[in-house]
């Protein structure tokens, strides 16, 4: 991921959230404290 756009993200403030992610019933994975603006850009990126 790029540096100034790290830098902007951070300069701006970010929001956390609590990450669940669930494939059927199942809990696949899970982030009390994800940083929402990160992960998004990460999924971006696939």
């Amino acid at each position: 991921m790029n540096g100034d756009l790290l830098q902007l993200i951070y300069s701006l403030g970010f929001m956390e959230g609590d990450l669940k992610i669930s494939p059927g019933e199942k809990l696949f994975f899970q982030d009390p404290y994800v940083n929402i603006v990160i992960f998004g850009l990460q999924l971006g990126d696939w």
